[in-house]
């Protein structure tokens, strides 16, 4: 048997009830609880990015597609020259082709990805797909894998913008990368955000030379220097 049904507002909250008589005589309720929220009761999520100004981060090395048998892939390189830690989460990685195709926007979204004073940390293509058919693995020397956003070679030519809330801290030029090893920025000088835009003028230049001797040969390619100091240019 049916019995009473209804609503009573509780603040933010209404119960509704409904009840029934069994046929043991016994008077069954169901309740629920529904929560009101309004709009302004609402909890604004926080924006997470790194709070840098033009010039905290640095491009200082890109590796692009090999030539040759190739297992240390392809990356870019930024370096942090402010005096502390910089936690990478929400940085924007935009690569403009310069032959007018739609760009490639990468969010650091995991964690950890933090860049120590004077410390280096690397961006690498760990995902490549072709006709829906998708290979990942992340290169060795590759703290972040862009894979969720970039599932492709690097651009022949391109601008690449850092942009840490809304703010563009470095953007770089090439129209070109070397099929060998990586283009780097000159060790002889510190990192600086003003002096990196055009791969293609000095302080840059191809970092190609071989793997040390000493110990097995356990990658294969021109290594470049991911994650340390770039050698002195020639």
């Amino acid at each position: 048997m049916k019995g009473p049904r209804g609503a009573a507002r509780l603040g933010s909250e209404t119960l509704v009830y409904s009840a029934f008589v069994s046929d043991r005589g016994a008077t069954v309720v169901f309740a629920a609880v529904i929560f009101f929220a309004s709009a302004c009761e609402r909890t604004e999520l926080p924006v997470i990015c790194p709070d840098l100004e033009v010039g905290g981060l640095v491009v200082t090395e890109i590796r692009g597609p090999q030539t040759g048998a190739d297992t240390r892939g392809q990356w870019l390189e930024v370096f942090n020259p402010t005096p502390r830690p910089v936690d990478l989460r929400g940085l924007v990685v935009r690569f403009r082709p310069l032959d007018g195709r739609e760009e490639e926007r990468v969010l650091v979204r995991a964690a950890p990805a933090v860049v120590e004073p004077s410390g280096y940390f690397v961006l690498g293509v760990d995902t490549r797909c072709t006709d829906g058919d998708c290979a990942v693995n992340l290169p060795p020397d590759v703290d972040y894998g862009m894979g969720d956003d970039f599932a492709r070679d690097l651009f022949a030519e391109a601008v690449v913008e850092v942009e840490a809330c809304g703010t563009v801290v470095d953007e770089i030029t090439y129209r070109s990368l070397p099929g060998e090893g990586s283009r780097s920025l000159d060790g002889a000088t510190s990192p600086d955000a003003m002096q990196n835009d055009d791969l293609d003028q000095l302080p840059w230049c191809d970092d190609q030379t071989a793997p040390g001797d000493g110990g097995p040969m356990l990658e294969l390619g021109i290594p470049g220097t991911p994650g340390r100091a770039n050698r002195v240019c020639p």
